[in-house]
């Protein structure tokens, strides 16, 4: 029996008003932007919930700080809620790398708005992609996640993993599960804004 099954309809009723008011609280003070140096930490105490999981793979601080040109966050009431970072592989090749939402927003469609703010950000920064010696006009950029659907929701495709030798073999040889990988592959690509 399902606790929703144990509770009154006026309980129900109740927990439905707070959720709607806590969601419209949320929204009123919803913030996704860069991540700024002083998100680091923050973005390391998130992190380390999943690695702990063994859901990602740790990074260090020195990681974090490296990867802040291309790493977004979600804010609310100025705490950081929700991070994912674009780690770039070869001239037309990125994958999405640590999409974390803290587990009490989740289901709140953050990682969703996250990911396509990101999404649309990275598409006029062409600039400052050349600037790793990148120029393409196209990206394609690849997650490896234990949650397809939720990427699949966002347009990407479902792909496989031996498509990426370049993230097999610079990252994942230090993953635990590497040998009984559970992980699926989704793939999207995105054109660059013309400016």
């Amino acid at each position: 029996m399902s606790v929703t099954a144990n509770k009154l309809p006026q309980e129900l009723y109740l927990e439905q008003d707070i959720r709607e008011i806590y969601l419209e609280m949320l929204n009123k003070n919803f913030k996704i932007t860069l991540a700024h140096k002083d998100d680091v930490d923050e973005i390391d105490k998130l992190l380390m919930t999943y690695t702990k999981e063994e859901i990602i793979l740790a990074r260090s601080q020195e990681q974090i700080y490296a990867d802040l040109p291309f790493t977004y966050v979600v804010k609310t009431f100025a705490k950081v809620i929700a991070v994912m970072n674009f780690s770039f592989f070869q001239p037309n090749l990125a994958e999405i790398r640590g999409l974390v939402i803290d587990q009490c927003f989740q289901r709140m469609a953050v990682g969703k708005r996250l990911l396509q703010f990101a999404l649309t950000s990275l598409a006029s920064r062409k600039e400052d992609i050349k600037k790793l010696k990148i120029d393409a006009n196209e990206l394609r950029l690849f997650a490896l996640t234990y949650k397809p659907n939720f990427f699949v929701s966002c347009d990407f495709t479902i792909c496989e993993k031996s498509e990426f030798p370049q993230k097999i073999y610079e990252v994942c040889q230090f993953c635990v599960k590497k040998d009984d990988c559970k992980e699926i592959a989704v793939e999207r690509r995105i054109k660059f804004d013309e400016k």
